[in-house]
Parts: structure tokens; C-alpha cells; sequence
């Protein structure tokens, strides 16, 4: 392939991912998932960056040694970008083994062995015909697509479990972010190493991701992060005519929330609401969709066995709530108030449904004033 060409595509590859790193850069969602984000888009941009500059020192002639240097400094750049694939997967889908300094290290040290034998000269070397792959490429290829592939496989298996289904459509797509790369890595390997594919590969998953991100805006809340009122009714009416199990909508308020933003402000009143989506996400299993309602209304909604697991789940969320009431620091006290209802055949809509939680929430706010 010519070499312009060759450096068109990665031009084109790099400018996909600088605009998309801007707009993330410009976000003011800097959470931890969405700074490994951006880390993963800088070490694929780097990775680009180097394949062209090889591109444009092969061409002009350039010492072995640099052409070396500037080889390995893509395969870093390469590795660093699996490694953080890994480390974002494995953060959307909230693995605890993220937190052990054991698992941790042990995830990290293919990709440690993997840049070490690449220095030896196994892996690739420099000759005056340019770049030649060398005895161990395929460990390289075997290391780069097990930390791609192990968290999508993962992602996979949980998306056809029943218990995540709330989460299915996020775990459906960072299963499905293995398949371009490898798909272009095939195509990479039948044209020779002439063609810059695997830059292609890595920009579509990129751009699946980031697409993907926007998405979830949309359908969040911007203060808690929850699922807004749009997600909601989406994800009721995917499930409102379920026969496998019954499904149950709580809804909760906040008791006397107007009087922390009367006495301490509207600013402790975010954190109050804040407070109260964490205390949710900790109690409410991965099968139930949380969403903020609106104001101090929220709501959870999945599918139980019996109405004896929906009062458990209530009774915890409240536990829940006062445990970390105790632990905040904060001047105030949260606490929720929780009315519930089951879909049944004499409901016709979405709204017969959230109408009926709602009655039996002030059902329950009328017993606790009297």
C-alpha cells in the first residue's frame, strides 16, 4: 500500500478520537469510568501516532534503531490500551475484584511479561526491509486480545442473565467492542502488514463506546446519575408484559426534604438527594432498574418471585439509608417513604401502574403523620 495512504487512514483515525476526547475532556462528568475513558482514547492515539511516524521514517530511509525505537514505543502505547479496556470494562460492570491489590496485579503483569519479551527482539525486529515479525508475534496477539476479549466474554455472560437484565443493553455493548478489532486484525494479517487496519478496528470500537456514552446521557439524571423518567418508561415497557415473574414498582419520596433545603440550603439538598440515589444503588439489586422520578421522587421497578422479596427489599433500602445517615457526617437525617404495587391484568398502561405505587405511597406518608 502507499505510504500516503497509509498515513491518510491513521490521520483520519487520530482526528475521530482528538474530537472525541475534546468533547469528553469538556465534560462535567469526570467520574473514574469516564477518566479511564479518555485514558484509553490517548494511549489508541498515541498507538496511531507512531504508526505513522514508522510509516513516514520507512519511507524516507530512517536508521534501524529509531525505526526500533519508534516500534516499540507503539507496542506500548498498543498494550496500554488493552490494559485500560480492560480496566474501563471492568469498571462499568462494577467487578469488586478491581479493588484487590492481588487481582490487580496479577491482571497487569501479561501486559508487563508481554513489553518485556518485546524488547528482546522476538516479537518484531527492524532489518534493512523494514519491519519483520519475529517468533513470539502471536504472544503479542494472544496477550493484546485476552484483555479485549475476557471482559467482553464476561460482559456477555452477565447480559444473558436474568439478574442483569436491567443492565443488559450496557453489557451487550462492551461485549460487542471485541468485534471490530478483531475483525480488522484478519484483515490486517490476508493484506500483509501494508494496510493500517487495526487503527480502523480500534476507532469503530471507540466511536461504539463514545456513541454509546451519549446514550446514557440522555437517559440519566444528571445529579445522581440514576436512570431518568424517559429510561424508566422505556425499560417498563419492555418488561410490563413479562409473564415470567410478576413485576413491582416501588415508589419512594423523601420525608421533609423541604425542610433541609429551608434550613441548609438548596446546595445540601442536592447532596440529601445524592445521599439517598447512593443508599439505593448499595441496597437495590442489579436487576432492578433505579430511577429518579422527578424532585425528591424516586423509583425502583423489576420483576420478583413474591411480594414477601419486594417487602425485604424495602425494609433494606430503609436499613440502608439509616446506616449511611449514621456514617455522612451530614446535619440531617434522610429517610424515605415507600409505597409499592404489582403490574396486574386490570392495569391497561404504564401510568395505571405508577398511579397505583403512588397511592400506596401516601397511604404510607398518612400512617406515618398519624
Amino acid at each position: 500500500m502507499d505510504h500516503i495512504l497509509y498515513v491518510e487512514i491513521n490521520l483520519i483515525c487520530i482526528l475521530i478520537v482528538v474530537l472525541e476526547i475534546i468533547q469528553l475532556v469538556r465534560d462535567i462528568d469526570q467520574s473514574p469510568r469516564v477518566r479511564l475513558f479518555i485514558g484509553l482514547m490517548c494511549c489508541a492515539l498515541f498507538s496511531f501516532g507512531f504508526d505513522m511516524a514508522w510509516a513516514f521514517l520507512h519511507a524516507a530511509g530512517a536508521p534501524e534503531p529509531l525505526s526500533w525505537a519508534v516500534n516499540q514505543l507503539y507496542f506500548l502505547a498498543l498494550n496500554l490500551t488493552s490494559v485500560l479496556w480492560l480496566l474501563y470494562a471492568e469498571t462499568c460492570m462494577e467487578s469488586p475484584w478491581l479493588g484487590k491489590k492481588s487481582l490487580f496485579g496479577l491482571a497487569l503483569a501479561p501486559a508487563i511479561l508481554l513489553q518485556l519479551v518485546t524488547l528482546t527482539g522476538l516479537v518484531f525486529h527492524i532489518d534493512p526491509d523494514g519491519y519483520q515479525r519475529g517468533p513470539l508475534h502471536w504472544f503479542q496477539v494472544c496477550v493484546a486480545y485476552a484483555y479485549i476479549a475476557f471482559p467482553a466474554i464476561r460482559a456477555y455472560i452477565k447480559s444473558k442473565q436474568r439478574r442483569h437484565y436491567a443492565h443488559r443493553a450496557e453489557y451487550r455493548m462492551l461485549a460487542s467492542f471485541v468485534v471490530f478489532p478483531l475483525l480488522f486484525s484478519v484483515l490486517q494479517l490476508f493484506l500483509g502488514g501494508d494496510a493500517p487496519m487495526l487503527c480502523v478496528g480500534i476507532t469503530l470500537s471507540i466511536i461504539l463506546l463514545y456513541q454509546n456514552r451519549q446514550a446514557r446521557l440522555i437517559s440519566r439524571d444528571p445529579l445522581t446519575g440514576l436512570n431518568n423518567r424517559t429510561q424508566l418508561i422505556q425499560y417498563l415497557s419492555e418488561h410490563i408484559k413479562s409473564h415470567d415473574k410478576t413485576l413491582y414498582l416501588l415508589m419512594m419520596d423523601a420525608n421533609r426534604f423541604k425542610s433541609i433545603n429551608d434550613t441548609y440550603g438548596h446546595t445540601a439538598g442536592d447532596r440529601a438527594l445524592v445521599q439517598i440515589a447512593n443508599a439505593l444503588k448499595k441496597a437495590v439489586p442489579p436487576r432492578f432498574l433505579i430511577a429518579r422520578y422527578g424532585g425528591d421522587e424516586f423509583i425502583v421497578a423489576g420483576e420478583a418471585d413474591s411480594e414477601t422479596d419486594i417487602c425485604q427489599l424495602r425494609d433494606h433500602i430503609i436499613r440502608t439509608l439509616q446506616e449511611d445517615n449514621a456514617a455522612s457526617g451530614e446535619p440531617w437525617h434522610v429517610s424515605l417513604c415507600i409505597g409499592y404495587a404489582a403490574y396486574s391484568e386490570t392495569m391497561n398502561t404504564i401510568p395505571d401502574l405508577i398511579e397505583a405505587a403512588d397511592r400506596e405511597l401516601y397511604k404510607a406518608k398518612r400512617a406515618l403523620t398519624q
